[in-house]
C-alpha cells in the first residue's frame, strides 16, 4: 500500500515571496505612479503564475479535481440512488485470495497467518458472542489469560499478552475499540509483535457512527508493509466495508484516479465473494469518505450544503 502521507497530498500550498529586501524595495519603486488597483492586479497575477508553476500545487489541484468529481457523483445519486445501485449489483463468485487484506475466522488460523506473514495489525470487528451465538474463536490473549498456545501442521505457536487499553481517538468518536499488544512466537525463533484492534460495538449487518474512528485505525496500520488482517464473523459485511474504505483511500493517497464506487465493489467481490452485505454498509462507506473530505476542507459552499442534505438522508436510512 502507498506510504504517502495524507497531509502531504491534501495540504494547502502556500506561495511565499523569498525575494531579498533589496528586490522588494526595487519593486516598490517600480510601482510608484501606478494606481493601487494596478499594483494589486499585477501582484495577484504574479502570485497566480508562481502557484501554477509549482508542481506540488498542480498535484494538489489534480487531486482536488478527482475528489470533487467523485463527491459530485455520490451527491447526484444520493442515499436512495446508492441503495438502488447496490440492490442492482450482481455478486461475484471468485474466491481469489485477497492480496492486501486477509480474512479468516477459523480456530487458530489468524494466529498462523500472523506468524507466517509477519502481520503487525489485526482488526477484529465482531465480538466473541453476539446475541447469544458464538461468532469468533478467542485467538488473542488478555490480561487474565496471559499466554495462549496453538498448534498447526505440527508447528507450535505461542501468543503472549503485553498490554491492553481502550483507544483514545484524536477526533471525537462514539466507537469503543480495545487496543491489545501481544507477542507471537513461532518455529525457528520467529517473534512478531502484533497490535490487535477489537471494535466492540460495531453491530452485525449494521453500521457504527460515521465518524473518523475507522480512518484513524487504518492510518495506524498503513505505516506497515505487512498484510493487514481484517475479520468479523462471516468476513464479508463489516470486513467488506473496511476493505472498500481503504481501497478508495489507497487510490486517493497514491495519486491514482478514484474509480466509481460500484466498480470498486465489483472488484472487491471478485476477491471476496458477497463483500458488503447490506445497503446500509454501502452507504456507510460513502458517508465516511464524504465526512473525511469535509474534514479536509475540500468542499465549497455549494457542496457543503449538498453534503448536509446527504447526511440527513443517510441518517434516516441507517436508523
Amino acid at each position: 500500500m502507498s506510504k504517502i502521507s495524507r497531509l502531504s497530498l491534501l495540504k494547502e500550498v502556500v506561495v511565499k515571496d523569498n525575494s531579498s529586501k533589496m528586490s522588494k524595495d526595487k519593486g516598490r519603486r517600480k510601482t510608484r505612479g501606478k494606481s493601487r488597483e494596478q499594483a494589486k492586479t499585477e501582484k495577484e497575477g504574479s502570485q497566480k503564475t508562481m502557484a501554477a508553476e509549482d508542481p506540488t500545487n498542480v498535484e494538489r489541484k489534480t487531486q482536488r479535481k478527482q475528489i470533487v468529481k467523485f463527491v459530485k457523483s455520490v451527491l447526484e445519486k444520493g442515499p436512495q440512488g446508492l441503495r438502488s445501485e447496490f440492490a442492482s449489483m450482481k455478486r461475484g463468485n471468485d474466491f481469489e485470495k485477497m492480496k492486501a487484506f486477509k480474512s479468516a475466522q477459523e480456530n487458530g488460523k489468524i494466529v498462523t497467518k500472523t506468524s507466517d506473514e509477519q502481520v503487525e495489525h489485526i482488526f477484529m470487528l465482531c465480538n466473541l458472542l453476539e446475541k447469544g451465538a458464538k461468532k469468533c474463536f478467542e485467538y488473542f490473549p488478555s490480561k487474565d489469560k496471559g499466554t495462549l498456545e496453538f498448534e498447526d501442521k505440527d508447528q507450535k505457536i505461542t501468543v503472549k499478552f503485553e498490554s491492553s487499553n481502550e483507544m483514545k481517538f484524536e477526533k471525537s468518536s462514539k466507537a469503543k475499540v480495545i487496543e491489545t499488544v501481544f507477542l507471537v512466537e513461532g518455529p525457528g525463533g520467529m517473534s512478531q509483535k502484533t497490535t490487535h484492534y477489537h471494535w466492540v460495538d460495531w453491530p452485525d449487518r449494521g453500521v457504527p457512527a460515521a465518524d473518523m474512528a475507522i480512518l484513524e485505525l487504518l492510518a495506524k496500520a498503513r505505516v506497515s508493509k505487512a498484510p493487514i488482517v481484517v475479520h468479523c464473523s462471516a468476513g464479508i459485511g463489516r470486513t467488506g466495508s473496511v476493505v472498500m474504505i481503504e481501497y478508495i483511500m489507497d487510490q486517493l493517497l497514491s495519486g491514482q484516479q478514484i474509480e466509481e464506487s460500484d466498480k470498486i465493489l465489483v472488484k472487491i467481490r471478485e476477491q471476496r465473494n458477497n463483500s458488503i452485505q447490506t445497503d446500509q454498509q454501502y452507504l456507510f462507506v460513502h458517508q465516511i469518505l464524504m465526512n473525511y473530505f469535509l474534514e479536509k476542507k475540500l468542499f465549497d459552499k455549494e457542496i457543503k450544503e449538498a453534503h448536509l442534505q446527504f447526511t440527513n438522508q443517510y441518517l434516516k436510512c441507517v436508523q
